[in-house]
């Protein structure tokens, strides 16, 4: 027997299983059951380091997407997304704000010496190559680092140079810090058949034990006759962090949009 085993899940198993395992494979069974239990328990990898991995092997996200973390963010502020910015011609005039991740970067310069950069940005569902030139790269360059989480505005406008047109950014922002630097507010949506006293009463219990500095409205809809109620709170303020905004989530009764 594999002493290894002892009195683990693995032998208690073995144990109760023998009358079912046939005689000749205990000895191969048992071995196994060896083998895995000498395998080392290692710390579960922090989640971006397991998606990282995932894309790294396979080639795609499994468990999930390095984005969504900031889904929130994204659905409130964003107009537009990174497949957009390869198809600038839909957009002439239009301001485009995307968020994603920038997954290749080459910081390089002109026949003339003057410094420019070039990196790659993705979201969800497309990605895309974009140029930074003269002030415009010297103000942004600290934002191009692969895996860096940022947040573009820019607008479609004709090029300086040539014919047609291009997306001129005129901010970068870190993903990471747009909810403290954008947000002013918090809106709850709610249909109103789905309110209920109950979760009323669940909703007011995580305002008190999440209480902070951002403002709160809510929204109440009733789509039976088309009708849209707004009501800021004068009184109750949260704080945006994590936690209340899954458990908000979590009562399966009101979405969540920043303002």
């Amino acid at each position: 027997g594999c002493s290894s085993l002892g009195g683990a899940p693995l032998a208690v198993w073995f144990d109760s299983s023998r009358s079912v395992i046939p005689q000749a494979v205990r000895p191969a069974v048992a071995a196994c059951l060896c083998v895995l239990a000498e395998v080392p328990k290692v710390p579960e990898w922090p989640a971006l380091t397991k998606l990282n991995k995932e894309k790294e092997v396979v080639g795609i996200y499994i468990s999930g997407h390095p984005l969504d973390d900031y889904k929130l963010e994204m659905d409130s502020f964003a107009k537009g997304s990174i497949g957009d910015l390869n198809k600038v011609d839909e957009f002439i005039n239009q301001e485009i704000r995307v968020a994603g991740i920038v997954t290749d970067v080459q910081h390089r310069t002109t026949k003339h010496g003057a410094p420019f950069g070039t990196f790659d940005i993705e979201d969800y569902s497309d990605s895309s190559k974009q140029f930074l030139f003269s002030e415009s790269y010297m103000k942004f360059k600290h934002m191009l680092q692969p895996g860096q989480f940022v947040f573009m505005s820019g607008k479609v406008q004709p090029k300086k140079y040539g014919d047609g047109h291009e997306y001129k950014i005129s901010a970068i922002e870190l993903l990471s810090e747009l909810r403290e630097r954008r947000v002013k507010s918090i809106i709850l949506s709610a249909e109103y058949a789905d309110i209920t006293d109950h979760c009323i009463d669940e909703l007011y219990a995580l305002i008190l034990a999440h209480s902070g500095n951002c403002a709160l409205k809510f929204q109440v809809k009733d789509h039976k006759n088309n009708a849209v109620i707004k009501m800021p709170s004068r009184s109750m303020k949260v704080n945006l962090e994590k936690e209340f905004i899954d458990k908000v989530k979590d009562l399966k009764v009101f979405e969540c949009k920043f303002e």
